[in-house]
């Protein structure tokens, strides 16, 4: 019964993850990282901030309501 946030209010592929050996060269290949909601909690919002901050994982970010 999970929803994946991301598909639900998120824009874009969601990607969440690079390799570090080549973090600066590419952008992220796949989403391994994930918000996940049910019908208890609608999402308004994802994002994703891939900015490089010493992980190879980007930073995702969600706005969350209680219906």
């Amino acid at each position: 019964g999970l929803v994946n946030g991301q598909q639900a209010a998120g824009r874009g592929w969601g990607r969440t993850w690079r390799p570090d050996r080549v973090k600066q060269a590419v952008p992220p290949l796949v989403r391994i990282d994930y918000l996940l909601t049910s019908p208890a909690l609608r999402p308004l919002a994802v994002t994703v901030d891939c900015t490089l901050r010493g992980s190879d994982h980007c930073l995702v970010a969600g706005r969350f309501v209680l219906p």
